[in-house]
């Protein structure tokens, strides 16, 4: 049973080997700028949908799922963000971008737990767009829906002041090509036999 459970994988081994990013902007007074008119326009909704993403970046897409009555497996959407984590860190260490509000001591970022890695790319959009593009996978009629709630969480991440706009693109950049070699095989599997 256990090796049933073991065997099934997400992503290939050491993925960020056959993966390439654009470098991060090096103007980062310029990032500066756009982040805090972005931030200027958070609403009290934003802030309450940040804080429900900090320690879980697919919080919008399994609410739009339960709402619409897509059923996954229990640890089916934390198992993706899981298996992603390698890749993101990897990436995180090599460009090593530092984070806004630490560059810029007038940004202050909202409370958070999960800020305290580098900043390029974002490791929430990154993870919620993936998330997003397999549910949209399995359940393509509600692709829109599920890519706004992706969207919702990778997006707050910059009103939050935790991230430069160009984390985000690059976040979903990643994401979109961790997921043309994603597993999409019945996730299910590894659950017979028990």
């Amino acid at each position: 049973k256990q090796m049933q459970r073991e065997g099934f994988e997400f992503f290939p081994k050491k993925l960020y080997e056959r993966i390439k990013l654009p470098d991060p902007p090096s103007d980062l007074e310029k990032e500066i700028k756009k982040l805090k008119i972005l931030m200027q326009s958070r609403t009290k909704e934003d802030e309450e949908s940040i804080r429900n993403h900090d320690e879980h970046s697919f919080y919008a897409i399994e609410k739009y799922c339960e709402e619409n009555g897509l059923i996954f497996h229990d640890n089916e959407m934390k198992d993706i963000v899981t298996s992603a984590r390698d890749t993101i860190g990897y990436f995180k260490e090599k460009f090593n971008v530092t984070r806004p509000f630490v560059v810029d001591k007038s940004i202050k970022p909202m409370g958070s737990k999960t800020n305290k890695t580098k900043s390029y790319p974002s490791g929430h959009a990154c993870q919620s767009r993936l998330v997003g593009l397999y549910v949209a996978s399995k359940f393509p009629e509600h692709e829109t829906g599920v890519m706004e709630a992706a969207k919702e969480c990778g997006m707050g991440r910059v009103l939050a002041g935790f991230h430069y706009l160009s984390d985000y693109t690059s976040g979903n950049l990643l994401a979109d090509k961790m997921f043309l070699v994603l597993n999409r095989d019945d996730y299910g599997k590894k659950l017979k036999g028990e």
